[in-house]
């Protein structure tokens, strides 16, 4: 039997758009394949040092077994190739242009998150100070 390889995704916990994102992906995650981490955690750069220096306020960032570091769009791509539910999604990713627009999309998302989103700010999102 193939081992799993151990998948961590930081997302920012006070970003009502990313922890709706997380929300919804945890719950289609039937498998429990991906493992998510605030980025605020307290001893976060102590338990995964290869994040230091890393933007984790800019863009999602992921970790596959402590090696690997994914960042931003491909963050998403490597989520859709892990969680079974987002597998057909995977033919997308081997289209001509979509890395390029992908990346620029998920830019755009990520730079304006908080004024295009802040509808959904709730009692534990939105708390940071200048979001």
């Amino acid at each position: 039997m193939e081992q799993q390889s151990e998948f961590i995704v930081f997302y920012d916990s006070d970003c009502p758009l990313c922890t709706r994102f997380h929300t919804y992906l945890s719950a289609i995650d039937k498998t429990n394949r991906v493992n998510w981490k605030p980025i605020y955690d307290e001893d976060l750069f102590e338990k995964y040092p290869m994040l230091k220096g890393e933007p984790l306020e800019e863009q999602m960032h992921s970790v596959e077994d402590n090696t690997y570091v994914y960042a931003g769009y491909y963050t998403v791509k490597k989520l859709c190739y892990t969680i079974p539910a987002l597998k057909p999604l995977k033919a997308v990713f081997l289209l001509p242009g979509v890395e390029t627009l992908g990346r620029k999309l998920y830019h755009t998302v990520s730079v304006n998150r908080y004024q295009w989103f802040h509808f959904l700010c709730d009692d534990k999102t939105c708390q940071r100070g200048g979001h």
